[in-house]
């Protein structure tokens, strides 16, 4: 189980009706886009804190695990500001596989763990060039548990 501190999960705490009572987005099927899809495994998946400390947000560390950018990593912030951002982080969390029922983000947070090593399928999306390019990676659906890792380093 992940050790939060205390103010973490009083946060998480105070939006957990809130999250109960969101339905997840529904996902448009996204038929072709720039950069493609892929496979990829969650490496890390975590609550945090926006740089300035006034929101919480998932933050997603995963992995290409099949093709050509095998390795490479892809990230993903899911924000939990607003009950849009709610609504998108519980359809994220359910294509990823984590069965969260009836869950608050307090239950959320303590099950996290489950997603580590779970293969999903991923859209990655760039808009933009230079420094203002902007790569979304979309959470698609769960694939499968994964059975290694890649090797750290691997490109």
């Amino acid at each position: 189980m992940a050790n939060y501190d205390h103010d973490m999960m009083a946060d998480l705490a105070a939006m957990d009706s809130e999250f109960v009572g969101v339905k997840p987005a529904e996902r448009k099927g996204i038929n072709c886009v720039p950069n493609g899809s892929y496979q990829a495994t969650i490496d890390k998946i975590y609550f945090d804190r926006t740089k300035d400390g006034s929101k919480i947000l998932l933050k997603w560390e995963m992995r290409v695990a099949t093709g050509e950018y095998t390795g490479t990593p892809l990230y993903r912030n899911s924000m939990t500001t607003t009950n849009e951002n709610l609504r998108w982080l519980k359809s994220d969390l359910l294509s990823a596989g984590l069965n969260m029922t009836e869950m608050t983000l307090t239950e959320v947070a303590e099950h996290l763990e489950e997603l580590l090593n779970v293969m999903v399928d991923v859209t990655v999306k760039r808009s933009g060039i230079g420094d203002d390019e902007r790569v979304n990676v979309y959470i698609n659906r769960r694939v499968a548990a994964a059975r290694t890792a890649p090797a750290a380093g691997a490109a």
